[in-house]
């Protein structure tokens, strides 16, 4: 860490540009547990503060990647004039943020992460900041981005807790990244997810000195990319039929088998309109032809025929499903997001015969009907590819 406090309380800085000036002597004490530190004064490494060994701390140790990485963050900030403050010890919340600064009248807490930690932790420390007013911006470094071929990319859990929207035009949500020896930014924009360890994304790089703060804060508006992935998805939806099912693994499957065995039937005969493709579909953890064959046969199938609904309406019904027995990742940072999946995946069925749309709202113009073999049901799959996209 470049920050520590001596005997008398000083706070004492370390710029990590610049080694002069240093103020106060020691011993240093660490802002956070009071334990006492080391100053480093190493050729390679950038001077820090280190806890000794042994220290039970949670701030140590630090990885010469994270030291360095939030180095390069404060100097990109502190070109961007917007006097940042490094290592912000915050009593209230007995957290230290890697660095605090201001702009346009809001605060903000920048986290560098490095290494995994539990989901549970990276969304308390977003909610302990969030209620104090302070917006988190959580940052990875770049070595997390884990991808095995072309927009296909393996996501830790820990990681959606930093994903954000962006501030204006399709209010896309991206998780961000930084290469400290590369000297970039790099924004993934995730698209569609085949479970809860796959998911095809967009990947936008931009140099530092390309990139402004309200660029790191808003987001790049950005173009999507082209779905290459989708060509693979018809295949996806032939093993989610033809393959052994195994809905026992998971209170979210066998919720979604019993509305299959209340209708004679079961979850490979799932309805053709379900397992596809939607925007927003990311936060479900929840296999796609499971969540969506949910929506139609606990909120859809019920309906008359020719009934409208809003997506209010939608929503109330649902939500609490998605909630108590869908699995779902911890976003805290996106507004609503069951409801914006449901949303882009009512839009989707406008599409098809189920649905009509019908002023703010959508119409019920037919039944959801369940393929009599999973023949049939693979059959329909083509047709409603080609229909679809």
């Amino acid at each position: 860490m470049f920050s520590a406090v001596t005997k008398q309380g000083e706070r004492v800085i370390l710029h990590p540009a610049s080694h002069t000036g240093i103020s106060g002597s020691p011993p240093y004490h660490c802002p956070v547990c009071n334990e006492e530190v080391v100053l480093k004064k190493g050729k390679v490494r950038r001077w820090h503060f280190a806890h000794r060994h042994h220290s039970l701390c949670r701030a140590a140790p630090e990885s010469e990647e994270h030291l360095e990485g939030k180095a390069v963050l404060y100097e990109w900030l502190e070109r961007q004039n917007v006097s940042p403050r490094l290592e912000v010890f915050l009593p209230d919340l007995g957290r230290q943020a890697d660095i605090l600064f201001t702009w346009n009248g809001g605060t903000y807490a920048v986290e560098y992460q490095c290494a995994s930690i539990p989901p549970e932790e990276a969304v308390q420390r977003t909610n302990d900041y969030l209620s104090h007013h302070i917006q988190p911006l959580w940052i990875y470094s770049s070595d997390r981005l884990r991808f095995d071929r072309s927009q296909r990319y393996s996501i830790h859990a820990f990681e959606w807790t930093g994903l954000r929207e962006e501030q204006a035009g399709t209010r896309c949500s991206a998780l961000t990244y930084l290469s400290p020896a590369g000297g970039r930014f790099s924004f993934l924009y995730p698209r569609a997810s085949l479970s809860s360890a796959i998911t095809y994304a967009d990947l936008y790089t931009v140099e530092l000195s390309s990139m402004s703060v309200s660029g790191l804060i808003q987001l790049p508006s950005v173009v999507q990319g082209e779905r290459t992935w989708m060509q693979t998805w018809l295949n996806t939806k032939k093993q989610w039929r033809y393959s052994r099912s195994r809905w026992h693994l998971y209170p979210d499957s066998r919720y979604v088998r019993v509305l299959f065995a209340d209708r004679r039937s079961d979850i490979p005969y799932f309805p053709a309109e379900a397992g596809w493709p939607v925007e927003g579909m990311t936060h479900f953890n929840t296999p796609p032809h499971h969540w969506q064959s949910a929506v139609l046969l606990s909120f859809l199938d019920p309906l008359p025929l020719y009934t409208s609904f809003s997506l209010q309406t939608a929503a109330a019904e649902f939500c609490p499903v998605a909630e108590d027995i869908l699995r779902l990742k911890q976003s805290p940072l996106v507004n609503h997001p069951v409801d914006k999946a449901l949303e882009q995946y009512f839009r989707l069925l406008e599409k098809t015969p189920l649905l009509q749309k019908n002023g703010d709202g959508w119409k019920k113009v037919n039944g959801v009907y369940l393929p009599a073999s999973i023949d049939e049901g693979y059959k329909m799959d083509k047709q409603y590819f080609s229909l679809l996209f």
